[in-house]
């Protein structure tokens, strides 16, 4: 239903730009309550650039605040993105907040008293209470990255804000103390995979809570490794880099809880050091500074697991030249007393006959180390490193039928050609 005006009827807003009664148009739709004005100071229906405050600017149809408007910012017709607001004539993100709150990533917040967002967004009151925009602490706690803390008791701020307990501590007192041990008195220690190879870019801390430096008296701060060893054994390589202090590496047997080795790099130059393990012998491994020192070090933890297949190659009782159509390992399995931290391949020999045998390299183009042992892990029988030039010779008196294994490896950590010759008996 439309109703119109009588067309005799004077202005009802006069000469302030007011619709007059002649052209004032109703629509009524059949049951609602109301009905909408649908003419313009023109009398054309929809607003006019009359009808404008002096704040506002005609939009195609609409009176429009270019300060604040998202569907007109700064200009007709510019529309601003659903996360966003118009403030000031430009489309910026967030949502638009009433005084005294701001935008906190889609939130208003009142950053004087809000606990996630306490004296600004972002910043949280955990434990405490948020009073003009200053996160409070209850009496015996301390602020620490946004949470009141019991220093005493907490294992995140152990005694002071930012000291971490290891995951098998607690904290008592403000000290970090064991909760589950490895041989009574280790924990806190990255566990390793059983195989590949590890590299650590990281940073000793200080914590110092065991002394188990090389010698006495040497006590600083550590990093503690565990790493298992799979049920064939293996060859373990530590190598590290340059560092920013002196330190040592300590390893102990898991199992017994005994002192396997201890070293100590200059903490400048390069070095390696070499384990052989037995199956499941696992290790603790210990990286601690000469004093309290702290800083950046580099370290590699690689397992080499030992082969499945020991010896890989059977020579039966033959004698003379065995290998004159040089062999190129490529994968580091065994550790003679001497040396070998390379990679290796194995040889299984019967004596024909009782007497005195040698085994020696030759033509090589690699560093070779020999060594012998009784079975594939068993006792080294012997081993040599550099008997003629960077060559290799062991002897050994063996009874007819004796079976021993030859390992030939290599001084360092890279393979390449060799040759192998049996002589005997001499």
């Amino acid at each position: 239903m439309t109703i119109s005006a009588p067309t005799s009827a004077k202005h009802r807003r006069g000469a302030t730009g007011h619709v007059p009664l002649a052209s004032l148009t109703l629509i009524c739709l059949l049951g609602a309550s109301a009905c909408v004005n649908t003419v313009d100071s023109n009398g054309s229906g929809g607003a006019g650039p009359g009808d404008c405050t002096a704040d506002e600017t005609f939009c195609d149809g609409t009176c429009a605040t270019l300060s604040n408007d998202g569907s007109n910012c700064g200009a007709c017709g510019v529309r601003c993105g659903v996360d966003q607001h118009c403030a000031d004539g430009a489309c910026v993100d967030g949502v638009a907040c009433p005084p005294g709150l701001i935008d906190c990533g889609g939130t208003c917040a009142d950053t004087s008293s809000d606990l996630n967002h306490c004296g600004d967004c972002a910043a949280p009151c955990n434990n405490g209470t948020c009073e003009e925009g200053t996160c409070i602490c209850p009496e015996g706690l301390t602020l620490c990255d946004g949470t009141c803390a019991d220093p005493l008791v907490d294992v995140d701020h152990c005694g002071e804000c930012g000291r971490s307990c290891h995951h098998d501590e607690l904290c008592n007192e403000g000290r970090c103390e064991c909760i589950d041990t490895v041989c009574g008195f280790f924990c806190g220690a990255i566990t390793l995979p059983a195989e590949g190879s590890h590299t650590f870019e990281g940073y000793l801390h200080d914590i110092n809570r065991f002394a188990t430096n090389c010698g006495e008296g040497r006590i600083g701060n550590e990093q503690i490794f565990y790493l298992p060893t799979p049920p064939t054994g293996s060859v373990i390589l530590l190598s590290a880099g340059p560092s920013e202090f002196k330190y040592s590496i300590t390893v102990w047997d898991a199992q017994t809880c005994v002192k396997h080795s201890c070293v100590a790099p200059n903490g400048i130059d390069p070095f390696q050091h070499s384990l052989l393990l037995e199956p499941h012998q696992d290790m603790i491994i210990i990286v601690e500074s000469v004093g309290l020192a702290t800083g950046n070090y580099t370290m590699n933890i690689t397992q080499y697991p030992h082969p499945l297949h020991c010896p890989e190659t059977d020579l039966g009782n033959t004698t003379g030249s065995v290998s004159d159509d040089n062999h190129h390992p490529s994968s580091n399995h065994n550790l003679g007393s001497c040396g070998g931290v390379g990679p290796d391949d194995s040889y299984a020999f019967t004596a024909p006959t009782s007497g005195l045998y040698a085994f020696r390299t030759y033509d090589s183009m690699v560093d070779p180390v020999l060594y012998v042992r009784d079975t594939c892990q068993g006792s080294e029988l012997a081993c040599n490193d550099d008997h003629d030039g960077h060559e290799s010779r062991v002897e050994l008196n063996l009874t007819a039928g004796q079976e021993v294994i030859v390992f030939v490896d290599s001084a360092f950590s890279v393979g390449g050609d060799y040759n192998l010759e049996v002589l005997g008996p001499l």
